[in-house]
């Protein structure tokens, strides 16, 4: 698997990367209200606070902006 594709990655390829999986990420950012950030803003946070490397933390952010955050999203 391309680890770079985030819509080709699982929880199972996510979680030995960065710890979490899509939802914990997801609900995280929530938390601090990432909604309302760009995606440069959300990548430095999770760089800064969670020590993820930069390309885990822009995939992330990419995710949790298109497809976490999007109307089209179910829980």
């Amino acid at each position: 698997m391309n680890r770079l594709n985030f819509r080709a990655s699982t929880d199972e390829d996510l979680q030995p990367l960065t710890g979490k999986s899509w939802k914990e990420w997801g609900d995280l950012l929530d938390a601090w209200e990432g909604e309302t950030k760009n995606l440069s803003t959300i990548a430095m946070h999770l760089t800064k606070h969670y020590g993820l490397r930069r390309l885990h933390a822009q995939m992330i952010a990419v995710y949790y902006k298109r497809e976490w955050r999007s109307p089209q999203y179910s829980a």
